[in-house]
C-alpha cells in the first residue's frame, strides 16, 4: 500500500523535506520530473530515477514550512510512549492467537475472537502511520471522506481476521467464504480509496524515501511493482489466487495447517490490493477507463462462475469439515451451497459495481465533450 501512485503535487510535498543546497537558485517544484516508462505518476519510480541531491535531514522539532509538519526521526518513533502499550497488549494476546482446532457451537460464538499479534500489530501500525501522516499534510489535502474510507477498511480487516468470523471459518464453509469476501472485495477498495500512499510517505522520517531509492535493489523492485500493478498482471494474479485456493487439496490444506492458512489469506489480500489499485488507477484516466471496466467485468464473470460451481456441485468438495456444520443445523452440501451463493451474490456485485462505475465515468466524459 505504501507504493501507491501519487501526483506531482505529492512529489512537491515530499521534496519540502529537503533544505535547498548551497547556492541553489532553482525552485525544486519547477524542475521537470523524469519518469520511468509506464509510471507517469509513481513517486517511488521517480525517486529511483531522480533521487534528490543534497543532504536530507531528520526532523526533531515541528516545522511548518509549506503548510506541513515534518515527521520525526525513526529514533523518535521508537520512543513514542503511546505505542508501547499497544505493542505490549498485542504481544500479550499471543497465547490466545491460534485458530480454534475445534468446532464453534452457536452458544460459543462471541468467545471465539482471534487476537493474533501478527495480525493486530500490522493493522495498528498501518492505522498509526496513516493518522500521523495525515497530520503532516496541509489542511487542504486532508479529505474527511478518504480518512473514513481507510478507517472503514481497517475495521473490515478486523472483522475478517480478529472477530469470530475467522474462527467460524473453520466450522462452516459459508463463514469461510464471508471472510474471503471481506478480504478481496470489501477491505482493499476501502483502504485504497483512503489514499494511504500519500499519508504513509508524509509519516516517514525525512531521509527514508531517498535512502530506499538510492539502494541498488530498489530499482528492480520498483519496476516489478509497476509491472504487477498493471491491469493485465493484476487481474490475472487475482484470478489465479481465487481459483487456485479453492482447489479442494489446497483449500483443505489451508483448513488444517495454520501457516498454509496464513499464506492463503495473504495471497487473497495482496492480489486483491493489486487488482483494485489497477482498476481505481485506470478510472482516473479516460484512456484506460475502458480497460479497467473490462478487467472488473471479467473478474465479475469468473468469480460468479466459481460460486456457481460451489453451489451446483452434486457432492461436497471439502469433506474435511466433517460433521461441524451439523452444529448449526446444516449438512456439508447445504453449507457448501450457501458458500457458493455468498461468492456469487455479495462478491460478484462488488466487481460489477466497479465496472459500471467506470462505464458511467466514460459515458459522462463523452457527454461532457459533446
Amino acid at each position: 500500500m505504501a507504493a501507491l501512485r501519487i501526483g506531482p503535487g505529492d512529489l512537491q510535498m515530499v521534496r519540502r523535506f529537503r533544505p535547498p543546497a548551497a547556492g541553489e537558485q532553482q525552485d525544486e517544484s519547477d524542475r521537470p520530473h523524469r519518469r520511468l516508462p509506464g509510471a507517469s505518476s509513481n513517486a517511488f519510480a521517480h525517486l529511483c530515477r531522480n533521487p534528490p541531491p543534497g543532504q536530507w535531514f531528520t526532523a526533531r522539532e515541528p516545522d511548518t514550512r509549506g503548510g506541513m509538519t515534518r515527521a520525526p526521526s525513526i529514533r523518535g518513533i521508537a520512543r513514542t510512549p503511546r505505542l508501547a502499550p499497544v505493542v505490549a497488549a498485542a504481544l500479550a494476546a499471543g497465547p490466545a492467537s491460534a485458530h480454534a482446532d475445534h468446532a464453534i457451537a452457536p452458544d460459543h460464538v462471541w468467545t471465539a475472537w482471534t487476537f493474533d499479534p501478527l495480525v493486530l500489530i500490522p493493522l495498528l501500525l498501518a492505522l498509526w502511520l496513516y493518522i500521523r501522516g495525515r497530520r503532516c499534510l496541509p489542511a487542504a489535502r486532508r479529505r474527511a471522506a478518504e480518512a473514513w474510507s481507510f478507517l472503514a477498511g481497517i475495521i473490515v480487516l478486523v472483522l475478517a481476521l480478529v472477530s469470530p468470523i475467522d474462527a467460524l471459518g473453520e466450522t462452516l464453509l459459508s463463514f469461510h467464504m464471508v471472510q474471503h469476501m471481506l478480504l478481496v472485495a470489501v477491505a482493499p477498495p476501502l483502504l485504497l480509496l483512503g489514499r494511504p500512499g500519500t499519508a504513509f510517505i508524509a509519516a516517514l522520517p525525512g531521509g527514508t524515501i531517498p535512502g530506499l531509492a538510492s539502494h541498488p535493489v530498489s530499482r528492480p523492485l520498483v519496476r516489478g511493482l509497476i509491472f504487477l500493478t498493471g491491469l493485465v498482471p493484476a487481474t490475472l494474479l487475482h484470478a489465479v489466487a481465487l481459483w487456485l485456493w479453492h482447489v479442494p487439496l489446497l483449500f483443505e490444506a489451508a483448513l488444517l495447517d495454520e501457516w498454509v492458512h496464513t499464506l492463503e489469506h495473504f495471497s487473497f489480500f495482496a492480489t486483491a490490493l493489486l487488482f483494485w489499485f489497477a482498476v481505481l488507477a485506470a478510472g482516473r484516466v479516460q484512456r484506460t477507463a475502458p480497460s479497467g471496466a473490462l478487467a472488473a467485468f471479467v473478474t465479475f464473470l469468473h468469480s460468479g462462475m466459481l460460486g456457481g460451481i460451489l453451489s451446483l456441485a452434486p457432492a461436497p468438495l471439502y469433506p474435511a469439515y466433517g460433521d461441524r456444520p451439523a452444529l448449526w443445523g446444516l449438512g456439508l452440501l447445504a453449507d457448501q451451497q450457501l458458500a457458493g451463493a455468498i461468492m456469487w451474490v455479495p462478491i460478484g456485485p462488488a466487481y460489477l459495481a466497479a465496472a459500471l462505475w467506470l462505464l458511467f465515468k466514460i459515458l459522462n466524459t463523452r457527454d461532457a465533450r459533446v
